[in-house]
């Protein structure tokens, strides 16, 4: 299945220059794609949540923000691993 256009294009500015890499990487890489998409299901709801400012979110949006983190860290090091 191939990867979102928008899932690689968000993730392709966390490494910037690296765009044509990840976009060829991710074909080959199921764990690659699945990274991708989870990233930008998880910072689209993280901006809904923000947009909607609602303090019952309050918990949520942490937890958000460390998904992301924990996502970033987990893309670049699957990146690193695939482009070996």
């Amino acid at each position: 299945m191939p990867i979102s256009p928008t899932s690689l294009a968000l993730v392709a500015r966390l490494f910037p220059g690296r765009a044509d890499e990840l976009a060829r990487l991710a074909t080959g890489s199921e764990l690659l794609q699945s990274l991708c998409e989870d990233y930008e299901l998880a910072v689209n709801t993280l901006r809904g949540l923000e947009e909607r400012n609602r303090s019952q979110d309050a918990g949520r949006i942490v937890e958000y923000r460390r998904l992301i983190a924990d996502l970033e860290c987990e893309l670049e090091q699957t990146l690193g691993a695939v482009s070996r």
